[in-house]
């Protein structure tokens, strides 16, 4: 209890030490009240300016001078605010597709949209590697099975299934809606 105490009274310390020594560096040897302070008593006070005076100020043909800049200001106006556009030739698109979509027609691609609006619809498949089933109109079937038409099925994959129909060989593609 007596070491734990001991600790956190440490703690405390070196954590003190640490703000005052960042202080320290920020704001550097000279305390910024005693520099008000001395800067204050030494200025005069500042009379009202004379019409001379005021013309000094004042830049050829009688405009206001400009202001003086800090560096860090004058810095600033140095620095030009560039449009970073989106530029297609050096870099990849992050919203495009990794692999893009092949546009090239496939006759069994066609021919199962044929058949899909002939009556054939895939409303689910139950995949593993042994035995997969198809729900295909509503009727279960798995490889090697026949649909009450008499088409066959050949394989059924994770996301198809593949039958044969009167010796023509055909693809179903199963659609998640």
């Amino acid at each position: 209890m007596k070491g734990d105490m001991k600790k956190t009274i440490l703690a405390v310390v070196l954590v003190a030490a640490a703000v005052g020594v960042v202080a320290y560096q920020i704001l550097g040897t000279a305390s910024p009240v005693k520099h008000a302070t001395k800067t204050a008593i030494a200025a005069p006070t500042p009379a009202p300016l004379q019409p001379a005076a005021a013309a000094q100020m004042r830049g050829p043909q009688g405009q206001p001078a400009e202001p003086q800049l800090s560096p860090y200001e004058s810095l600033l106006e140095k620095v030009a605010e560039r449009d970073l556009a989106y530029r297609k030739p050096g870099f990849r698109n992050p919203m495009s597709p990794l692999v893009a979509e092949t546009c090239a027609t496939n006759k069994a691609a066609e021919e199962a949209a044929k058949l899909s609006s002939a009556g054939y619809h895939v409303k689910g498949i139950i995949w593993n590697e042994d035995a997969p089933l198809a729900l295909i109109n509503d009727q279960v079937v798995g490889i090697g099975e026949r649909l009450d038409d008499g088409a066959l099925i050949t394989e059924i994959h994770s996301n198809s299934v593949k039958f044969t129909k009167r010796g023509n060989k055909y693809v179903l593609v199963l659609r998640e809606e």
